[in-house]
């Protein structure tokens, strides 16, 4: 099936992992065709081959160059919350003024949005003051280049302040504009930014050609561990590669249990399924927002797809700064499907 720290100090960690253990191949989708099986996009966001790309050579195109747009692409495919979730994707932001990013979204298994969340700052996944935020939604990882989804403004729940090129996570939200839910908790509230990070680690230029170079290259690893929810934890762990010939650096760590928990009034609570997807917005300011090469593995075995056997109990790894100490996954081998 198709299915705060800057980066400043470097160092080589080799760091235990949990036990090894069978994982599941969910998805691997390039992008670069005409179709994509299985996805659904809503406003501006569509692939680009055969219109501004040759076949072969596409892109998921989240935003045009335009002001003011918020762009949605999903997985309508809804698999066990507790299954967790390692995803890699190339991305390409570029074209525009600056604004605003992109996010990596997770969202009810049993809601089908019709739309984005709110324009500008709120990237496409939070709220602002007047219009609502993604439907269903749980958590939204957050590559702002402009640097207001971090920020308490237009409506948004918690925050540092303006912040351009960071790594920032929001909570979950219940579809409107409002503050508070009707239960008194944040919607889409604020559980950790990174800060400004060093370097282009979002945008890599503002041409109005798409960068090819090997420098320009980008690439996330974004692992969001659902499967120690019993351990209270729920970690989310982001890595950036710079350039085509860069390393893999852990950029953010966070542990969101608490704040998910809190929403949803017990772990008991928390939907049993989820869907996974990218927002991506501009607001007065703008660029093209692209996602390519995206492969998705369970971190745990997960029945009726392809099972890829562990290979190992620890791993290297360079890590930004001594903030990260102690991060750590499982290998897994990446298998085409």
């Amino acid at each position: 099936m198709n299915y705060g720290a800057a980066l400043c100090l470097t160092v080589v960690l080799s760091v235990g992992a949990r036990p090894a253990v069978a994982s599941s191949i969910l998805l691997n989708e390039s992008f670069t065709g005409t179709t994509a099986p299985g996805w659904k996009m809503t406003g501006p966001a569509k692939l680009t081959a055969g219109t501004v790309d040759t076949p072969g050579n596409g892109w998921l195109r989240l935003t045009g160059n335009s002001t003011n747009q918020a762009g949605f692409a999903y997985m309508d495919d809804a698999l066990p919350f507790n299954y967790g979730l390692d995803i890699d994707f190339r991305y390409s932001v570029w074209g525009g003024t600056g604004a605003d990013g992109f996010a990596l979204v997770m969202f009810d298994g049993s809601v089908t949005p019709d739309s984005a969340g709110a324009y500008g700052g709120s990237l496409g996944y939070a709220q602002r003051s007047g219009v609502g935020g993604l439907r269903g939604a749980i958590l939204g990882i957050g590559f702002d280049e402009f640097g207001n989804f971090a920020n308490p403004t237009e409506g948004r729940q918690g925050g540092t302040g303006f912040s351009p090129d960071t790594i920032t996570v929001r909570g979950p939200g219940d579809g409107t504009a409002n503050a508070l839910t009707s239960w008194g908790v944040a919607n889409y509230g604020l559980i950790a930014t990174t800060g400004n990070l060093v370097g282009s680690v979002i945008q890599a230029g503002n041409s109005g050609v798409r960068p090819t170079s090997d420098a320009a290259y980008r690439e996330a690893e974004v692992i969001v561990d659902t499967t120690q929810l019993a351990e209270h934890k729920l970690q989310i762990t982001v890595l950036v590669k710079q350039g085509a010939s860069g390393e893999k650096v852990v950029v953010a760590n966070y542990d969101a249990y608490n704040e998910v928990v809190a929403y949803y009034g017990g772990v008991e609570n928390i939907p049993a399924t989820m869907k996974f997807g990218f927002t991506g917005s501009t607001g007065g300011s703008t660029n093209y927002h692209e996602i390519q090469a995206m492969r998705v593995t369970s971190l745990e075995d997960a029945p009726g797809f392809e099972t890829v056997a562990p290979e190992g109990s620890t791993w290297s790894m360079v890590v930004a700064g001594a903030l990260l100490v102690g991060v750590s996954k499982r290998r897994r081998k990446r298998t085409a499907a």
